[in-house]
């Protein structure tokens, strides 16, 4: 009696634990099922992240050069101490990039190099010119062209056609007589102030603006018999050397074909710059390496020559020295 009863409790306690156990792995194949479809939607939710249009541009070598740059701009990461760290920010000297690698600029930009993991190793053009922007005076500049009202539409069309004219005597000026960042930096400074600072900037003795070979003489044949170049390269392109003419010193060419009779008016030369002398135009004085050629009609801001004898079939090369005024 005694075992039939040990067998029945063993027994009832056996279907309870199966029953129990059953229930267990019900559930915990649940939490698992549960589990593996959260793990599965997370991946969803990451390849559709990943596959959205703002995430690929992001992936985009060009857009990550634009980023680099102003990385490079954003303040050191500093780690809290007992005392502060000083981790001086040197900001990179834009101003040593080369002449060729302006010139080398091109479309689309190169970019940079970028490993599986977005480590770059080389910049690109753009990583230099989000750089530039981050800059003061590039800043500075760029919201001085914003104004306190919305521009007409005539301001906008007027704004495109200086910012294309300005494009387009550059783009002469590089194919003719390209100039350097001085003499460009000279014009500037005659055109704000009347007379080019010196090296030391406001304040320095004054640079004669006259002496400026960005700002040469121009000639103007007065005579069909007469036609007058600069004598020099670029004009010249078989002479040795350039001819680098301004107002003080300029040296000519002028070839006669025919007869140019005596007293015949050849040439008139005009400034690049006024002369004046207390702020006030001066006449200055001006000297012929040719005695076959006088000066006539002389003004603050040309003059004019003409033959003292018949020239007949020849060519003149002849200098003009300028002296006087400030």
């Amino acid at each position: 009696m005694q075992n039939n009863n040990l067998s029945g409790a063993l027994t009832g306690m056996l279907v309870a634990a199966a029953a129990n156990w059953a229930r267990y792995d019900d559930d915990t194949q649940r939490r698992l099922r549960n589990i593996r479809n959260d793990a599965e939607a997370a991946l969803d939710e990451i390849r559709i992240l990943q596959s959205r249009g703002d995430m690929i541009r992001l992936r985009i070598p060009i857009v990550q050069d634009f980023q680099v740059g102003l990385a490079l701009a954003s303040p050191a990461l500093i780690t809290p101490q007992v005392t502060p760290a000083v981790v001086p920010m040197v900001r990179p000297n834009l101003t040593n990039i080369t002449p060729s690698a302006i010139a080398d600029l091109q479309w689309p930009p190169v970019v940079g190099s970028y490993d599986p993991n977005g480590m770059t190793s080389q910049p690109g053009d753009m990583t230099v010119l989000s750089l530039a922007l981050s800059y003061e005076e590039v800043r500075a500049f760029i919201l001085g062209l914003t104004q306190s009202q919305p521009p007409q539409s005539t301001t906008k069309t007027q704004i495109y056609n200086a910012a294309s004219g300005l494009v387009q005597a550059l783009a002469y000026m590089g194919s003719t007589k390209p100039l350097t960042i001085a003499e460009y930096a000279t014009i500037w400074l005659i055109l704000f102030q009347g007379t080019a600072a010196g090296p030391g900037g406001p304040g320095s003795p004054a640079v004669d603006p006259h002496t400026s070979t960005a700002l040469p003489p121009v000639a103007t044949s007065l005579h069909a018999t007469a036609a007058i170049t600069p004598l020099g390269r670029p004009e010249i392109p078989a002479y040795p050397y350039e001819h680098q003419n301004s107002d003080r010193v300029s040296k000519w060419r002028i070839v006669v074909t025919g007869t140019l009779p005596a007293a015949a008016s050849i040439a008139s030369f005009k400034f690049g710059t006024i002369f004046t002398r207390n702020n006030k135009p001066f006449q200055p004085a001006v000297s012929v390496s040719d005695g076959r050629i006088k000066v006539t009609s002389l003004l603050p801001d040309k003059f004019t020559v003409e033959a003292s004898q018949q020239l007949q079939n020849e060519t003149v090369d002849l200098s003009f020295i300028v002296s006087g005024g400030d």
